[in-house]
């Protein structure tokens, strides 16, 4: 569905067609609001990308995309194509162990490092050593969907996630009348169908292999090589 056939939809359903519980703008921003936190819900394989980010001599930290949601990896490349992995440490644990604040090398380690100034502001990431010299970065991130500004736009989700965006947008409606038991029963139909998107979409994170016994001894305990 696009944006406003899903408010449409729990217009209907809550018998608010005419607007009168909520305007269709706050219903908008509902709809929204619930794309984001199904999209945060869980880890979906269709919303991982990976981007390249420059790290330029001296630098130690960089900003990340807009749509940045979750991180997932960080590698730099070497020169000649190939991913070198950056360990991701605590924030504390980089301040208390790494000393040495004027060492200069390619990126060992990386921690958050709050927010970089832009429109809107950017989460950001600090590396150690100092960059000796320019770095392409690439970080693999669970990425967060953009806010929907005209009503023909999809969410960017599957379609069978309409039912979940419909079900948190009702959700608000009940708290925006204070009805706590709707509330909770809206509450309880959204986790459920969240749950059962996540079975559904789960075995998109593995690739499964036929087991092999006998020459190797690999049993049940390895499903995924």
């Amino acid at each position: 569905m696009t944006r406003d056939e899903i408010v449409t939809e729990a217009q209907n359903r809550i018998s608010d067609a005419d607007a009168v519980i909520a305007s269709a703008a706050q219903v908008q921003g509902w709809v929204n609001q619930g794309v984001r936190a199904v999209a945060r819900a869980w880890n979906w394989p269709f919303l991982r990308i990976r981007s390249t980010i420059a790290l330029t001599t001296g630098s130690t930290t960089f900003a990340l995309p807009a749509d940045f949601g979750k991180i997932e990896k960080v590698a730099y490349d070497d020169g000649s194509g190939n991913l070198i992995p950056v360990a991701p440490v605590p924030d504390r644990w980089m301040q208390d162990n790494y000393y040495s604040s004027s060492a200069t090398g390619a990126p060992e380690m990386y921690t958050p490092a709050g927010l970089a100034a832009g429109t809107p502001p950017l989460q950001s990431i600090r590396v150690v050593p100092k960059a000796d010299q320019n770095y392409t970065m690439t970080v693999t991130y669970q990425r967060v969907p953009p806010k929907i500004t005209s009503g023909t736009v999809y969410p960017l989700l599957p379609e069978e996630f309409d039912e979940a965006v419909i079900l948190w947008v009702m959700r608000q409606y009940y708290r925006q009348v204070e009805d706590e038991i709707m509330v909770a029963d809206k509450d309880r139909a959204y986790k459920e169908e969240v749950q059962s998107l996540v079975l559904n979409y789960g075995n998109w994170q593995y690739e499964g292999f036929s087991h092999l016994r006998a020459t190797n001894d690999l049993t049940d305990d390895y499903p995924y090589l």
